[in-house]
């Protein structure tokens, strides 16, 4: 890495939940003249006359429109819903120079990917945000928690950039953890997302309606289970005992919150059902596996989606 990478543009896009918390933790360290959110001329015209808060905290965000013209990014950080990833990707193309390294908050084990076509899969570091409790309103954020980002090499390797990225955002307050298998971190996650963010979707409930027996329960872990079958045949099982411990994480949950999902629905947003059932019935289809509660899933998702 360039000896002055350190020093070089921070730049995010997507403004939802994550990149809000993000980067306002960010900006507050670095300051705006180094971190920006890149946008589109129409998106940021309709930002300018938003404002943007954090914990009632006024974020100050910078917003970066002139991308053809501007330095290239050393960290370049994706924080969008899958339904807009390509159009983000081509939109800060032009940002990613010879020593860019591109960072992927989205759920699931396709995002890096989608993101290599576009930008070079050499610049990808691979992701899971997890234990992020932010619900978002418009251009306002709360959170009491918010979580951390795991981070790695895609062959497991503990690179100079890794180390490099890791500090960057440590110093800026936002926690790290560094997995021995990032892949497999991967597809533990798209597990649990698959299972409770769809079947609170679905059912329209809170936690507590996951967390007590019942058909709502016995979807959530089917949907898992299905998870766990394509996660084998693509070369990263996931025990049972994982499989426990994420149901006891799920079962601590407060029970009046809800995932991300629920809250796309209820504020009639398109979701994320294609990272989640979707990668799931694509795989099961490749390998010839039944993926009925995924389907199911898709199916109801889908309608009430075409309802908004």
């Amino acid at each position: 890495m360039d000896k002055d990478w350190s020093e070089k543009p921070i730049v995010l896009v997507g403004a939802g939940a994550l990149g809000i918390l993000f980067g306002e933790k960010l900006t507050a360290a670095y300051g705006r003249e180094r971190v920006a959110f890149a946008v589109d001329p129409e998106r940021a015209r309709r930002y300018a006359a938003a404002e943007f808060t954090c914990n009632d905290r006024p974020c100050g965000f910078h917003f970066l429109t002139d991308i053809d013209t501007s330095p290239k990014a050393g960290l370049l950080i994706f924080a969008v819903k899958a339904t807009g990833l390509e159009a983000a990707a081509a939109l800060v193309e032009p940002l990613v120079g010879p020593d860019t390294v591109i960072v992927s908050t989205l759920n699931g084990v396709s995002s890096e990917g989608i993101i290599g076509d576009v930008c070079g899969a050499d610049k990808v570091l691979y992701c899971v945000a997890k234990g992020m409790d932010a619900v978002r309103e418009g251009t306002h954020l709360h959170y009491s928690s918010p979580g951390c980002l795991l981070l790695g090499e895609k062959d497991r390797s503990r690179s100079p950039r890794l180390a490099a990225v890791v500090a960057l955002l440590e110093g800026a307050g936002i926690a790290c953890e560094e997995p021995a298998d990032i892949l497999h971190a991967q597809w533990s996650k798209l597990m649990v997302n698959t299972g409770v963010n769809q079947t609170c979707a679905l059912y329209d409930i809170p936690y507590r309606g996951v967390q007590v027996p019942g058909e709502a329960r016995d979807t959530m872990i089917a949907a898992m289970e299905e998870v766990r079958t394509v996660a084998a045949a693509e070369g990263t099982p996931i025990t049972d005992a994982e499989l426990a411990d994420w149901l006891k994480v799920i079962d601590g949950f407060g029970p009046d919150n809800m995932p991300s999902m629920r809250q796309d629905m209820l504020a009639r947003r398109p979701t994320e059902v294609s990272l989640f059932a979707g990668t799931i019935r694509a795989l099961g289809k490749k390998h010839h596996i039944p993926t009925p509660v995924n389907d199911r899933l898709w199916t109801g998702i889908r309608t009430a989606e075409a309802q908004f």
